[in-house]
């Protein structure tokens, strides 16, 4: 509106308020165009970052997980399902993303999409895509939901060190291991059975 108020000050046709045409104009480009989009304009940015806008000459990455709310269309509904709390035909098709975001130039460096339930479509299995995003020295800075042990040893084996907030439900016993300083010591994990 501000917009339309400085064209009218200006003695230009204000044009319309009407955002249906803009609207469908985005409902039909392909996600991927967009999604790829977005990869380009990163890599561009990631080309003309300075040197000294990186810690220690390293890339810092963040990651992290979000759902968001998906128009009420049929093809959504197929493809990502309601809250199973919610009444059929009364709530949104829900999808998860995980996005890796560069700290040096704040662009989404890439974003990986599913369904909000179902078999393969939590964090870590959608974050599972992205690891590409990684490169040997960068460093992944995640909160505690990826602090697991086969997240840990994908990284190590590639490279990536990771900073993550120590999980709640994990106890930590500083009497143990290899002390290195106040509340601070070298631990060994063990492989769990499963995932």
């Amino acid at each position: 509106n501000e917009a339309m108020v400085s064209r009218l000050l200006s003695g230009v046709e204000p044009g319309s308020a009407n955002t249906g045409s803009y609207s469908d104009a985005r409902r039909r480009l392909p996600r991927e165009l967009v999604q790829e989009l977005a990869r380009s304009v990163a890599r561009q940015m990631g080309t003309r970052t300075p040197a000294q806008w990186r810690w220690r000459e390293r890339h810092i990455k963040l990651v992290d997980g979000t759902t968001i709310l998906m128009p009420d269309t049929p093809g959504n509904q197929e493809l990502y399902p309601q809250h199973g709390s919610q009444k059929a035909g009364a709530g949104f098709p829900i999808a998860r993303l995980v996005g890796v975001i560069s700290l040096a130039h704040g662009a989404l460096l890439d974003v990986a999409m599913g369904p909000y339930k179902g078999k393969g479509t939590g964090e870590h299995a959608l974050f599972r895509e992205l690891l590409k995003c990684f490169a040997k020295g960068d460093i992944m800075l995640a909160d505690s939901y990826y602090a697991s042990y086969f997240l840990i040893a994908a990284l190590m084996g590639m490279g990536v060190d990771f900073v993550f907030e120590q999980h709640g439900a994990r106890h930590t016993d500083f009497r143990t291991g290899e002390k290195l300083g106040r509340r601070d010591h070298l631990v060994q994990w063990v492989r769990p059975a499963r995932p």
